[in-house]
Order: structure tokens, then sequence, then C-alpha cells
């Protein structure tokens, strides 16, 4: 074919460039085919494999659950339960008006006793009138008198706060919880069949475990699982309005076991000579306190025993009960082992907390 000679002069112009992007449109081509037979390669691979990737999926999966398994169990029961959480527990205040004395009579704290004393110091003639010389398991005494209160606050109403004396009485955190557990989680659903114990029967780790988790759900939320096991095992510090009048109450060591019997009945007879508390009145008090032994008491029995078995032998639900019960410990003058003292940072002293 002719070209004109001007035409020809520019295609010898243009060649090296038309040569250029000749190659570059061949290796785009072959680059298109190399990617497309390595998708290939690899979809076969992965296809033929289908089953070793999905097992090492798995596995990596297991092993990332494990770890948070590990995680969440390590954080699970390493928190320490605050002190001083509001809690009410229906009339477990107790007062005489005529000595201007206040009790915040506990479960678990020889309740069966210091109700009826405090019942009986509203008007001693009346009781012995009604109810003979009976304290012990009375404790329903005076129920309908008005003098039966959720708070504190309901007695102050209508009275100055410095009038008053408070007492109360505490208890070794684990002694605490050893004759409750004796008595709720094996004695009673032994007698009655009654599901008390967060359904966990006598089974002690079960019941440790979810008592930990309640109380520390209630230190968030202020909402609880069962108020008949708070009533019992909550913390000593969150009752008896603590929070607002600690400072106030004198504090009595009490223990089921006879001897320390004498701090108890020492601290009760400061208590009622500081409130004026005629001679007789204190002498009927003291002698049946100093004589009776409540139904309740659980120490000489086969169930304690069974309990205190349980308890020591777990060092795990040991550790938990100490975390739950730290500040109880610190608040009440109680001691510590050494293997057991959580690793927190030094705790503010007694007197320290007493709030102003």
């Amino acid at each position: 074919m002719y070209y004109p000679s001007n035409v020809v002069s520019k295609l010898n112009v243009y060649k090296p460039l038309i040569i250029l992007l000749s190659i570059l449109a061949w290796i785009c081509l072959l680059n298109i085919f190399n990617l497309e037979n390595k998708k290939f390669v690899n979809d076969l691979y992965l296809t033929s494999n289908k089953e070793a990737v999905d097992s090492k999926e798995n596995e990596v999966a297991v092993n990332k659950n494990e770890i948070l398994s590990i995680l969440y169990n390590k954080a699970e029961y390493d928190e320490i339960i605050s002190p001083f959480v509001p809690i009410t527990i229906r009339d477990r205040i107790r007062v005489s008006q005529k000595y201007k004395l206040l009790s915040c009579s506990l479960h678990k704290h020889l309740s069966s006793m210091i109700s009826p004393a405090m019942c009986y110091l509203k008007d001693e003639h009346e009781y012995v009138k009604k109810y003979g010389d009976v304290i012990a398991e009375n404790q329903n005494a005076c129920i309908n008198s008005g003098d039966f209160h959720h708070n504190v606050l309901e007695v102050l109403k209508y009275n100055e706060l410095d009038d008053w004396i408070f007492f109360s009485l505490s208890r070794d955190p684990i002694e605490r919880f050893i004759s409750g557990f004796s008595n709720i989680c094996i004695d009673i659903l032994n007698m009655e069949q009654r599901a008390l114990c967060y359904n966990c029967g006598s089974n002690m780790d079960c019941f440790v475990t979810t008592l930990y988790k309640d109380i520390l759900n209630y230190s968030r939320t202020r909402r609880m699982m069962n108020y008949f096991i708070a009533a019992h095992f909550f913390p000593q510090n969150w009752m008896c309005d603590y929070f607002q009048f600690f400072r106030k109450y004198v504090i009595i060591s009490y223990s089921s076991n006879r001897d320390k019997e004498v701090e108890l009945l020492e601290g009760l007879k400061r208590i009622f000579d500081k409130a004026n508390i005629p001679q007789e009145s204190q002498k009927f008090i003291m002698t049946k306190f100093n004589s009776t032994k409540t139904v309740h008491s659980t120490i000489n029995s086969e169930s304690h025993k069974v309990a205190v078995k349980m308890l020591y032998e777990s060092p795990k639900l040991m550790r938990i009960l100490y975390k739950i019960f730290y500040y109880d410990f610190i608040l009440f003058n109680y001691s510590i082992p050494e293997e057991y003292l959580p690793k927190v940072a030094p705790v503010k002293k007694l007197t320290e907390y007493r709030l102003r």
C-alpha cells in the first residue's frame, strides 16, 4: 500500500510509542492471567484443605474462649466488697423509750435474747405480767408496740440523737457464716426441705460463690436475690444504719463460744449502767443471758462440725469469704490470717471509719 511521504514520516515518528504500548498491553494481559490462575490455585487449595482450615479456626476460637474464661474467673472473685453499703433489714432496730436505749438486733447476733430484753426494758412490770420470766426465744415480744423499727431515722423523728445510747453486737464473720450456713442450709433444709440457700442445698461451694455474686451485685445495683439470705449473710457493716451512725454505736463483740461470754456480759453491763437502768432490771436480764442456751445455737451440733470441715478444707472458699467480709474484720476489730489477707492498699484505722 502506498502512503504519502508525509504520512510515512509521521508513522516513523510514532513507531517507538506504538511498540511500547503494545508491550505494555501484553504485560497487562499476562498479569491478569497470572492473577486468575493464582486465584484458581488458592481456591483449589482452600477447598481441598477446608477441614484443616476449619479445625485451625476452631482451635483459635477455643483458645480465645479459654483465655477469656481464665481472665473472667480471675476477676470474678477478686474484688473486695465495699464497706457501708446501706441495706434495710426489717424490724431490727429495737428501742426502750423509757431509758432512751436503742439496739440493732441482727440475725445470728443473739437476737433471740436481745430483742425480748429490749422489750423488757420498755416496761419491766408489764413484761413480767405478760410473759413471766421468759427471755430466750421470745423475740416477738412487743412486736405490736411500735418499738420495732426498720431504720434509726424512724426513732429520731421526734427525738434528739444526743439523748440516746446506741448499742449493737458484732460477731467474727467466719463464725457468723458457719452458724448461719449450718442452721439454714443444713438443719432447716433437712427438717423443712425449704430451698433457702440459692437452691444450692448444702453445697457450700455453690452457696458461697453465689453469695459473693449476690452481694457484689447488690453493692452496684441495690437489688438482691434473696432477702432472707441477705438478712443472715450480708456484711454486718452494711446494716444497722452504720453508714450514718457508726460513730454513735457502742459495739460489743459476741461469740457463741462460752469462753468469751464474759466479754459480752461486761459490755452489756457498761451499756446498762450508762443508760441508768436499775440494778434489779439488770440482774433479771444478766441472769437470763448467763444461763440460757438458745435454740438456734449451733456450735455443738453435728451440722456445725460438717460446715466447719467443708469450709476449712477449701482455701478457695475461705479466700472468697475474707473478700466478702474484709471490712467487717477491719471495722469490728477481728483478725485476718496472713495467708488470707487480701492484697490491697493499707486500710484506714478504725477510728477514721467512724463517720462524722
